[in-house]
């Protein structure tokens, strides 16, 4: 039994997860290209700081701030966005919490 944030999660060890090639970065796609979705990716492209550089910091910190920059790169690189396109993201106005 898989426990996820304190409930049985027994479908996640159940659900036999296949994707046909090339079939997931289209799901990350269908995620992101609501305008919910936009928004959701430019905040993480702002919380996960893939505008800016680390390089002063701490080696924990660095290695904290690496990893939430590495999921973003990951759903980009999913997304296969071309540089125009994550700029425009990146200059999107700021949504309050």
């Amino acid at each position: 039994m898989t426990e996820w944030i304190g409930k049985s999660a027994d479908f996640l060890d159940q659900v036999a997860v296949r994707f046909k090639r090339g079939s997931l970065p289209g799901a990350y796609r269908d995620v992101f290209d609501s305008p919910a979705g936009q928004i959701v990716l430019a905040n993480l492209v702002r919380e996960g700081g893939m505008m800016i550089t680390h390089g002063g910091d701490a080696d924990a910190v660095l290695q904290f701030e690496e990893g939430k920059r590495f999921m973003v790169l990951h759903i980009l690189k999913m997304l296969r966005l071309k540089p125009r396109e994550l700029q425009q993201i990146a200059d999107m106005e700021a949504i309050d919490d």
